[in-house]
């Protein structure tokens, strides 16, 4: 570790781009070196993060160890005859995951590197992404000076940043905040606060297509049993199930908005409850054969794991299906609606949440929290589980801020959802001298001579500064959808795209003093 972290300060302090012996190939002065210099100029202030860096990328490789240590074990107990060893109870030392010199591996800051300019490009394995390694001055420049000039595979760059914790990707975000302080690019005495809507990578739900589809899903998972030496479950009668409830499922869908369509779809869908139910009693009977196979069985810990995974898998989708049938025969026979925190919304991605921002089309995904600062920075971040009520996260994402940026701001500005008298009694206490909330339910709460105050009508009328701040940055960004699926990964993915706001931003707001020392990114 000792050497990680030598090697880690020697590369931050080295500079950026180095001019090579590549004909016409200079240093370039694009927006993406800009970018990358900021990168750059943070990491060399702030060299503790490619130790954070280090440490996710030794916690990645041991992992992957333990699983190599563990079949070791299991390949000496069958030389042995120890069949009654237990993979669970095997006691794995720390001398044993200690990493020796093994294949060279990417280097933190090469990492650190990546992650940020996927925050920047918004992932790796898209075919522009490719392009653009192959492609572009800067990167060209940036591997050969750092990475032997070898390109690396997407899957290679994939696994090395996806191993970044969110513990890592908060402390370069605190870093980032800490260094526009003390390069005076703001003071963050004024924060606007406000909310967006975030689709999930998912298709949006019906209870037919969601019946239809765990029944496929769990079906799939059950004929990949036969690769880890158990059997698969029993076809019976699933394919036929199958077939009938994808036609259910279309006629459902074509009935829609025709005339007596409510009348059809009931009778439609009572069909499709009947097919789902008669599926789930012969998942049931199969997923007890799977799991005492599961149970007895000697095989590689990695591939036992990986079954596990699987059963698990099947499990939570088995009990997903029947709580669907559940709240659909309800809907159907009783005209009983159930709330959307107890659907089942998405089956990629659980975390996500039915999001309705006024008047706007609703979407399945995520509502984050994002504050901004009078010069466009973005200090203050979180991202909520479901549709979380602005006034119930008002006090959370000042706070957050606060303890970010270690500052008591003078103003706060928040629209009418943020409405909540305790939340803004606390921030007062803080010493926040002007708590402004906007609309009708602000006004009461505030007062009418606070409300009509100089510093209060200021605070309203700079408020749609943050309108722009979303626009921004979900055009700019791709802010406005995310790839990735379960709360903490769109979490890390969202982070790194304000991540990548904040770096262009600083370089907005630097060019600003017109000197050359602040000019000079790629310095």
């Amino acid at each position: 570790m000792a050497n990680n972290q030598s090697k880690s300060k020697n590369i931050a302090e080295a500079p950026f781009l180095v001019a090579q012996n590549l004909l016409f190939l200079d240093i370039p002065r694009s927006d993406l070196a800009g970018y990358l210099g900021e990168a750059n100029r943070l990491v060399t202030k702030f060299p503790e993060i490619l130790i954070k860096v280090d440490t996710d990328l030794d916690f990645h490789a041991q992992g992957k160890k333990r699983l190599r240590v563990l079949d070791k074990i299991w390949e000496s107990s069958q030389s042995y005859s120890l069949l009654d060893i237990g993979i669970a109870n095997v006691e794995i030392k720390d001398s044993d995951l200690r990493l020796q010199c093994g294949r060279p591996r990417m280097s933190a800051y090469v990492v650190y590197m990546l992650l940020m300019l996927r925050g920047y490009w918004c992932g790796v394995k898209c075919s522009e992404f490719s392009l653009l390694l192959q492609e572009s001055k800067t990167i060209h420049l940036f591997l050969t000076s750092y990475n032997g000039g070898k390109m690396p595979g997407s899957s290679t760059i994939s696994e090395n940043i996806n191993a970044m914790s969110n513990a890592t990707l908060q402390f370069i975000f605190d870093a980032q905040i800490k260094l526009v302080i003390d390069e005076r690019l703001d003071d963050f005495k004024e924060i606007t606060i406000d909310s967006t809507s975030v689709s999930a990578n998912s298709a949006w739900p019906t209870d037919s297509s969601i019946l239809t589809n765990l029944v496929i899903r769990i079906f799939h998972y059950g004929k990949k049993l036969h690769k880890f030496g158990i059997p698969d479950i029993a076809d019976r009668r699933f394919p036929t199930i199958i077939k009938r409830m994808r036609e259910l499922s279309k006629r459902i869908n074509f009935t829609a908005k025709k005339p007596g369509s409510k009348a059809k779809r009931k009778k439609l869908y009572r069909k499709l409850l009947k097919e789902a139910l008669s599926a789930h009693k012969s998942f049931e009977s199969e997923l007890k054969k799977a799991k005492s196979a599961h149970a007895s069985l000697n095989i590689e810990p990695h591939r036992y794991f990986q079954l596990e995974r699987l059963i698990v898998c099947m499990v939570d989708d088995v009990q997903s299906l029947i709580n669907v049938i559940g709240y659909c025969t309800k809907r159907i026979n009783d005209d009983e609606k159930t709330p959307s925190k107890n659907k089942t919304l998405s089956l990629s991605d659980k975390s996500a949440g039915f999001i309705k921002k006024g008047d706007r089309d609703p979407v399945i995904g995520y509502k984050p929290q994002i504050g901004r600062s009078k010069n466009g920075f973005i200090p203050a971040f979180q991202v909520p589980l479901g549709n979380a009520a602005d006034s119930g996260e008002f006090l959370n994402i000042v706070t957050d801020g606060m303890e970010r940026t270690g500052i008591v701001p003078k103003t706060i500005s928040v629209d009418d959802g943020y409405a909540s008298t305790d939340a803004r009694s606390e921030l007062l206490k803080m010493k926040i001298e002007v708590v402004s909330i906007s609309g009708s339910k602000g006004k009461k709460i505030v007062g009418e001579e606070v409300w009509e105050s100089k510093e209060y009508v200021e605070a309203r009328n700079d408020r749609s500064a943050v309108e722009s701040l979303m626009f921004t940055i979900k055009h700019n960004f791709n802010f406005g959808r995310v790839m990735r699926r379960g709360l903490e990964n769109v979490r890390a993915e969202l982070l790194e795209k304000v991540l990548a706001y904040n770096f262009c931003r600083m370089t907005a707001v630097r060019s600003r003093k017109k000197t050359p020392q602040d000019l000079d990114l790629a310095a």
